[in-house]
């Protein structure tokens, strides 16, 4: 493969895989305020999970989230991934959970 095709296809994955690290810190931001333990991982099945379980609820339940989970192995391995979500789904659902931590969050007492 050559420099500028490999450099095409970082760039267009590149945005999944951002949103997806923002997806997932924003879960372990609210598990961590919330004093809830998980382990290691970026499974964000597994986190929202965690999160239902402690009666916690994001905004996009955990199936929704797993659709977004590859993007995590495909940008570091180059393993190759069929989204069934468009860049415009991500995104919103990236922004939609970087609002919902934060509020929660911003609404805690110290």
């Amino acid at each position: 493969m050559s420099v500028i095709s490999f450099l095409r296809r970082i760039y267009r994955k590149s945005p999944f895989f951002h949103a997806q690290q923002a997806i997932e810190k924003s879960l372990k931001a609210v598990l961590f305020a919330r004093g809830e333990e998980f382990r290691k991982t970026h499974d964000l099945y597994e986190l929202a999970d965690r999160l239902e379980k402690a009666g916690i609820f994001p905004p996009s339940n955990a199936d929704v989230l797993a659709q977004i989970n590859p993007y995590a192995v495909e940008f570091r391995y180059g393993d190759e991934v069929i989204s069934t979500l468009s860049s415009e789904e991500v995104d919103a659902i990236a922004t939609q959970m970087l609002d919902w931590a934060a509020a929660i969050i911003a609404g805690m007492e110290p």
